[in-house]
């Protein structure tokens, strides 16, 4: 079975092998990309997706504990549930941008 999911695995190394470029650009010195650490910004960003993104792990996994107990699904029927709204949450998720009002412009 490994073998199977191993192969899309494979195609995408081997298309960034090909594709894959190194930047033009010089490197970056440590002082520079440590100066990164102080911009406000950063800090705002990456609470959020710890908030979000821990959100939805935490719910991926108390979920199923939750219907099995609370609404007495079987715990195979549970976990089918929570799959799908993984999904759904995941196939949703694109569509963010398109739904969010727009952010003013200017500053």
């Amino acid at each position: 079975m490994f073998g199977l999911a191993a192969i899309p695995l494979a195609l995408v190394l081997l298309a960034f092998a090909a594709l894959a470029r190194e930047p033009a650009a010089r490197p970056v010195s440590a002082r520079r990309a440590a100066a990164t650490l102080t911009e406000p910004d950063l800090w705002w960003c990456a609470l959020f997706y710890a908030i979000t993104f821990g959100g939805c792990v935490g719910l991926s996994s108390f979920l199923p504990l939750f219907l099995a107990h609370q609404l007495r699904l079987g715990a195979i029927a549970a976990g089918h549930v929570t799959a799908l709204l993984v999904l759904l949450g995941s196939l949703a998720r694109p569509l963010g941008p398109t739904r969010a009002p727009a952010a003013p412009s200017g500053g």
